[in-house]
């Protein structure tokens, strides 16, 4: 949300996906579309009033990349550039295909043609910060060097409680509203309580809250943000059982997801049934994948052979989204029903670690970054992307090879591009790696004296300089 208003990244998109400058005033790509090169704005400041050069653009994508700073994202940006396996891997600090020019400009080589990747520079996570502030040691985040609108003024870890004030080196039109709090709310009830309360002008509302309001008095103040994604589990496919694909259909095919999603959210979430979401391009409107026989079929030809012989399954699930316990809870009464598995699950509590080293399956999410059509299959089925890297752990040279020909793909192409995402989603499901809970849809509350408000596809306020609050 507020990512962009302090540390801007090279370009970001408005609500209709157009390209907007940002800490560079241009681009342009080679023919064969290896070699990017940014031009940086000569106003860019930091906050200390020092000038952002393309210096530190490229320190910035390099420390997003380190292993230690253990970034879910820097796959979908940094991934494409020459030299990121070697830095991912530790065996060195720079990105190759980073060249700093001069001050003014940078120039990135790519591995190989990766036709979106125009729109991973306007990626938030790509945002600047400055070399010596972040490497001054571990509380740099408390007190950061920060070149947006906005400077953080304070962050009580504690309490989950931020603030911020207007950066007085900011280059562009100086933001009308001088102050912002921020108070990270997890239980959906005390979120609805604050608003309805008027303690808050804006929330993002949990998915939960969000589908009581869509059919409440306030549904007017939903503001729907141009972003869409995925939730749900994912298999850990390097532990028992579940480097068995059969194992995974079993449980996938015996998830009537349809009947649980309605239960929870009450008709005000739609059940997912593939992983790409409906507001891109690619979406195919698969249907159920629900089997009960299919499901007893795939446990029986797995190598287990029955629910007797399958080690103990758990279920990691954070606790702050509650209606997702509640969808475990009903999987776990179902797998039961249908096939004789017997589950736990496992509560993460806030600030515990989401891998607790014994579950095998996880409850995790993906939003559309950018609207592209491959955007969530080769995020999440890529083998060199985060997910596949960090959660699902397979290695799938015939995804890997249809994923990266819709990359490479010239956007001119993009029937074929399609073609090959739903392709690539199609062996997804059928490997089984994920089993999809809700298509999501994201929104804004906002309270009727917010003026200006608009977000874009990665849920960032980027109206936010302009914005006013009318007196109430």
């Amino acid at each position: 949300m507020m990512t962009l208003n302090t540390f801007m990244s090279p370009f970001y998109e408005d609500e209709a996906g157009t390209m907007m400058p940002g800490i560079c005033t241009g681009w342009s790509v080679s023919e064969d579309g290896l070699i990017y090169t940014l031009t940086m704005d000569p106003a860019a400041r930091f906050s200390d009033g020092t000038q952002v050069t393309a210096a530190d653009l490229k320190f910035s994508w390099e420390y997003l990349t380190w292993p230690e700073t253990a970034s879910w994202a820097s796959s979908y940006l940094t991934g494409p550039i020459v030299g990121y396996a070697e830095v991912v891997a530790g065996s060195t600090r720079e990105l190759a295909g980073l060249v700093v020019v001069d001050d003014a400009t940078l120039e990135i080589t790519l591995s190989e043609p990766y036709t979106p990747f125009n729109k991973a520079l306007t990626l938030n996570v790509g945002g600047v910060v400055k070399k010596e502030n972040v490497l001054s040691g571990d509380d740099w985040d408390t007190n950061p060097v920060c070149c947006g609108p906005y400077k953080l003024e304070s962050w009580n870890k504690d309490s989950g409680e931020l603030n911020w004030v207007t950066n007085e080196h900011w280059w562009k039109t100086p933001p009308t509203i001088q102050k912002i709090n921020y108070r990270y709310v997890q239980d959906p009830n005390t979120q609805g309580i604050m608003y309805d309360n008027n303690e808050v002008d804006v929330i993002q509302p949990a998915d939960i809250l969000a589908a009581q309001l869509k059919v409440g008095p306030n549904v007017a103040e939903l503001l729907p943000i141009p972003q869409g994604g995925t939730v749900f589990f994912a298999f850990d496919t390097t532990r028992a059982p579940f480097e068995d694909a059969n194992v995974r259909r079993a449980l996938l095919k015996a998830s009537d997801m349809g009947t649980i999603i309605q239960a929870v959210f009450q008709g005000g979430a739609n059940p997912a049934f593939g992983l790409t979401s409906p507001n891109l391009a690619g979406f195919a409107n698969p249907g159920p994948y629900f089997d009960p026989e299919g499901a007893k079929a795939a446990l029986a030809a797995s190598t287990y052979g029955s629910a007797d012989s399958l080690p103990p399954i758990s279920v990691r699930v954070p606790t702050n989204v509650t209606e997702y316990v509640r969808v475990a809870e009903a999987l776990q009464q179902m797998w039961k029903e249908t096939l004789g598995v017997d589950v736990t699950i496992s509560l993460r509590a806030q600030g515990e670690e989401a891998d607790d080293g014994i579950s095998q399956v996880f409850r995790l999410s993906f939003g559309t970054l950018f609207n592209d059509p491959a955007v969530i299959v080769a995020g999440l089925g890529l083998s060199t992307n985060s997910f596949m890297v960090n959660w699902v752990k397979a290695q799938n040279a015939d995804l890997d090879a249809i994923l990266i020909d819709a990359n490479t793909r010239p956007s001119e192409e993009v029937e074929k591009r399609i073609e090959l995402s739903q392709q690539a989603e199609a062996m997804l499901m059928e490997e089984a790696y994920y089993i999809p809970i809700i298509w999501v849809e994201y929104y804004f509350a906002t309270k009727p004296w917010v003026n200006g408000l608009k977000s874009n596809s990665v849920l960032s306020l980027y109206t936010l300089p302009e914005m006013t609050i009318s007196k109430h």
